[in-house]
């Protein structure tokens, strides 16, 4: 193969991952690193395997991807710009997948001082890595600031990052901490710096938490709709993510029948979506969750209570009056349920936090048992029994 034809090779990778066609541009760049290996174009090798690993770890096939990475750490060569972007790759791995690191943080500061050594910048990409640490561990102030910065060095000449992500996980931090405004107008940044499919999903997705967060069933379910409607189909991540988003916005809507029943949609989403759900050691803990507000939709309906977003929480549950309790006879049968949900889920929480260092999951776990028994050991419901 000679070079105007290894040329057109890596173009059509491009024009493949432009079109959100991660497993052809992933094959393609596969191609591109064996041809130039074989060519003795040590630079192009290195970045085409960079490329294809980036690709497989979005796709269905991470473990792929953490092979050829892998290949290529243990292949690296001078510290520059492509040792930086093989070591930033890696770290992501470690965030959402099953990859543990000793130490994370330390990875990071290597990061920053070797796209200092090169660039002569920090650049965007490790202050937003930073924000991505601080979010599994719940610090979302922390984690904003660290967006922030990404934020404003994304032009400094440094290695740089989608601005669209950028806004868009710093639109999710400023909700976590009740900044209703601040995530709004992150989410218009986001929407207006979003070029690709995949950061048009972000910009759904976000729509869909700000309306989770404001307790409107109507603008969730469309919003959600919105967001199924551009979901790549080679995302299996993105799809899960769309999936617990899709379940929590039928849970907001008080038109739908009961959620214990096994035929109710949110049931037969989470069961068929639950491949998707088990590829990301991040997302993993979210679909555990997401049963665990499953169950105690399923309780409140039996109390009679008004659906509630358990995201955020801002509208806590006002107990019925004992006469409009739905079904009677369930809510102890339900609060077993939601306890086993809570149980199963309690354990990964625990894998993670420990992996993180935090403990917030845990706690999330445990404020929603809380709320299911709050339901069922209501002080009224005590002095009716009476």
């Amino acid at each position: 193969m000679n070079s105007r034809e290894l040329k057109e090779l890596v173009q059509r990778a491009k024009e493949a991952v432009a079109a959100d066609d991660l497993w052809t541009a992933a094959l393609l760049y596969e191609r591109v690193h064996e041809v130039a290996s074989a060519q003795g174009r040590e630079d192009w090798a290195r970045w085409a395997l960079r490329e294809a690993a980036g690709c497989w770890s979005v796709s269905s096939e991470p473990d792929r991807g953490l092979s050829l990475l892998m290949h290529g750490l243990h292949e690296a060569g001078p510290p520059d710009q492509e040792s930086y972007w093989l070591h930033a790759l890696f770290v992501g791995y470690a965030m959402h997948l099953d990859v543990v690191v000793d130490d994370i943080d330390g990875q990071l500061d290597q990061l920053s001082e070797l796209a200092v050594d090169v660039w002569g910048d920090e650049g965007a990409n490790t202050p937003f890595l930073q924000g991505e640490l601080l979010r599994r561990r719940g610090d979302w102030s922390g984690a904003l600031g660290a967006y922030e910065r990404a934020w404003a060095d994304r032009e400094t000449g440094g290695p740089g990052c989608s601005a669209a992500e950028i806004a868009s996980w710093a639109a999710d931090a400023a909700l976590r901490l009740a900044r209703r405004e601040e995530a709004q107008r992150w989410t218009e940044l986001c929407a207006l710096h979003a070029r690709r499919v995949w950061e048009r999903n972000h910009v759904a997705a976000r729509h869909v938490n700000l309306a989770l967060f404001d307790n409107d069933a109507p603008a969730a379910r469309a919003a959600s709709r919105a967001l199924d409607a551009i979901m790549s189909r080679q995302r299996p991540i993105y799809r899960g993510v769309a999936t617990l988003q899709a379940v929590h916005a039928l849970l907001l809507d008080p038109g739908q029948e009961d959620p214990a029943e096994p035929a109710h949609l949110t049931r037969l989403m989470l069961d068929r979506h639950a491949d998707e759900g088990a590829l990301s050691f991040d997302v993993r803990y979210r679909w555990l969750r997401t049963r665990v507000c499953l169950e105690l939709a399923s309780l409140r309906y039996a109390a009679g209570i008004p659906p509630r977003d358990d995201i955020y929480y801002r509208q806590p549950d006002a107990m019925p009056t004992p006469d409009r309790i739905r079904l009677p006879d369930e809510m102890e049968k339900r609060l077993s349920v939601l306890h086993e949900a809570c149980d199963i889920a309690l354990a990964h929480a625990r894998e993670a936090d420990t992996r993180f260092g935090c403990s917030w999951r845990e706690h999330e776990i445990a404020d929603l048992r809380a709320r299911g028994e709050h339901i069922v050991h209501a002080p009224w419901r005590q002095g009716r029994s009476h």
